[in-house]
């Protein structure tokens, strides 16, 4: 019963009833084509909003990750004039409503994924109403473990939701390559640790994901075991924690029991991490789903959670705390089954991290210089180096990945000056001065909160500060600046600026102008009015120590690796993760693609994006404008 016979089968539970509409079941290693049916969804969004009061919303809480996603709303400023291939690029899925392809940043040549949708084909509200609340969610997330979507297109009949490719493929073929379709135990809590820490920051943020599955986990590349969660199309916001839903969604062999019976909350993501632990060191699920068994059957097997630790030739080289933490995780009772956050500190985790060569590792010493040089930085340069940071892809920032992760201890997503303290004061000791003055470090930390009103570094914050010295080409950078240079002019303005960052209408204005008047004399700009493209990159390219010798020192630290923004054409994962995005919901086929061609200068390129400027909306499909008046939805 290998994985490589139930890669097809994956069906996605319909209501109440638990009615399912079946995965075409085609066999053969040839087979391309994975069906994706939908669920339900019944979220009572007003629609009465601007989208102007929509992405107000978003930036309501200050922080710069909510602002970052352009949506683009004018018929000035079409897709097609941005992106080459949207209508007849190479099609890597698609289906009833839509299609995504490949696409072409016509300024800088990079290559993405497009996923068009037909919404002149879809008539069910609900599902008009689920879009709007993916890429509301999609629009908060900043996590290292969590992929980003960048931009947004709308036309009077279509939607293009943009994203980056990650080349690693998902976690069903990575499954299928291993030795017996399993795992190693050290490997395997590698992983879980990952999903574990993604779905956290979800909850913490009040959002269930509700779809947990191999095929929504995605790797960085082909040979690391970084993941990012993907598909949010059957994610939703809840008001507090335990707050119960009754629509029943998602995919069988994952399913709580309590999602059968059409009565849960938040919990149902545990059960699902606790169901793909199972999967990742045996190569089966314990409940059946993925071989083509009676949906039926498979819906009896979940609701006894008869938990049977088989083949025993497998499961007897396991330990006991691994089955332990399954056990927890699997728990019927979804009040007695942990949270994401105590299954975090679960005992088998922790034993794992502490084995990890990286848990015992200091601080590298070019990111504490970094971070120390952080604080000279003007508020405005500061907000320059978060924008930068979003154009970077996983690859340029895999070192600095791995830093954060020895400070984020408890795995939230975010990091608490406590955390810094632990770790600065337990690892660091600094070339010049010895070992850092816990006011010191209060200062660090101070520095890289570029939002005051939070109380935690987030991801791209930290980006920003590590990456302080970084050794950007023009692609970075002129990406960033078109997001800050709303109505491509070709230079920056104080309005730009309060565009991006003010958190409340009229709140920050003073902040604003004291930083931008300040930020333009640090930026050494050549009028007093404007940032000019030039301005920008003198500020990234002029510093005293020059680039090579800043870079070299980076790069042999492993902080920062060498790369080329290519990837062999081959190990590009075909079945992105925006071909996956909102499959659950709209029903699509996504399928691998064979004949992959190269492009004219014989690389493809990986993706990353920055979006670029923002228009007023005259005419659209509507689909945007009509949404939330506040981050959670209306009581059920």
């Amino acid at each position: 019963m290998g994985c490589s016979q139930s890669k097809n089968s994956s069906a996605v539970v319909e209501q109440a009833q638990y009615m399912y509409v079946e995965h075409a079941n085609q066999q053969g290693a040839q087979q391309h084509r994975r069906n994706i049916s939908t669920g339900t969804l019944t979220t009572t969004t007003s629609r009465q909003d601007s989208l102007s009061k929509w992405k107000k919303d978003l930036a309501e809480s200050g922080n710069l990750t909510k602002a970052i996603v352009k949506i683009e709303t004018s018929p000035t400023k079409r897709v097609e004039d941005v992106y080459d291939g949207v209508h007849n690029g190479h099609t890597l899925g698609e289906g009833a409503e839509g299609v995504v392809r490949r696409c072409t940043h016509r300024e800088t040549g990079v290559q993405f994924a497009a996923k068009c949708l037909n919404i002149g084909l879809i008539e069910d509200e609900k599902i008009i109403e689920t879009l709007r609340e993916e890429i509301f969610i999609m629009c908060q997330s900043d996590h290292p473990d969590i992929i980003r979507l960048e931009e947004v297109y709308e036309s009077e009949d279509q939607i293009y939701l943009i994203m980056n490719l990650l080349t690693g493929g998902d976690m069903f073929d990575r499954l299928e390559e291993q030795s017996d379709y399993h795992y190693s135990e050290h490997r395997c809590a590698n992983i879980v640790k990952q999903m574990i820490r993604s779905v956290r920051y979800l909850h913490a943020n009040k959002v269930i994901h509700r779809d947990l599955k191999l095929e929504n986990f995605l790797f960085d590349d082909p040979e690391s075991d970084n993941i990012r969660l993907i598909d949010f199309g059957l994610s939703k916001h809840f008001d507090h924690d335990g707050c119960k839903m009754k629509d029943v969604v998602g995919t069988p062999y994952t399913a709580a029991p309590e999602m059968i019976l059409g009565e849960y909350d938040e919990k149902v993501d545990v059960w699902a991490i606790g169901v793909i632990t199972y999967l990742l060191l045996c190569g089966d699920p314990p409940f059946g789903g993925m071989d083509g068994e009676a949906l039926s059957e498979v819906r009896d097997n979940i609701l006894d959670c008869n938990l049977l630790f088989e083949p025993k030739y497998i499961w007897d080289t396991v330990s006991d705390e691994a089955k332990n933490f399954i056990r927890r995780l699997l728990t019927k009772n979804p009040a007695q089954r942990p949270s994401a956050f105590e299954a975090a500190h679960d005992e088998w985790l922790i034993s794992s991290a502490k084995a990890d060569p990286l848990h015992s590792k200091p601080l590298n010493t070019n990111l504490i210089k970094n971070l120390m040089d952080f604080k000279e930085y003007s508020d405005l340069q500061k907000i320059l180096l978060e924008i930068v940071s979003f154009t970077l892809v996983p690859e340029q920032i895999k070192g600095l990945k791995q830093e954060f992760e020895k400070i984020d201890k408890d795995g939230s997503g975010d990091i608490s000056l406590d955390e810094l303290k632990e770790v600065m004061k337990s690892r660091v000791v600094t070339e010049s001065a010895g070992s850092l003055t816990e006011e010191e470090i209060e200062t660090i930390f101070d520095s890289l909160l570029l939002n005051t009103k939070e109380t935690t570094i987030h991801w791209h914050e930290f980006i920003a500060a590590g990456l302080s010295r970084c050794d950007f080409d023009d692609r970075n950078l002129r990406l960033a600046f078109n997001r800050m240079d709303s109505d491509g002019k070709g230079y920056i303005t104080l309005s730009d600026l309060k565009e991006l960052v003010c958190s409340k209408e009229g709140v920050m204005d003073d902040e604003v102008c004291t930083m931008w008047k300040d930020g333009l004399e640090t930026v050494e700009c050549k009028q007093q009015d404007r940032i000019t493209f030039d301005d920008f990159k003198h500020f990234f390219t002029g510093h005293d120590r020059s680039k090579r010798e800043i870079m070299g020192d980076l790069r042999s630290s492993g902080t920062l690796r060498n790369y080329s923004h290519s990837a062999n054409p081959r190990l590009v994962n075909n079945r992105m993760s925006s071909a996956r995005i909102l499959t659950a919901t709209l029903g699509f086929e996504t399928y691998e693609d064979e004949d992959d061609e190269e492009d004219e200068s014989g690389k493809r390129s990986s993706v990353f994006l920055v979006p670029t400027g923002k228009q007023m909306r005259r005419r659209s499909s509507a689909i945007l404008v009509k949404s939330r008046t506040s981050i959670m939805p209306p009581e059920e």
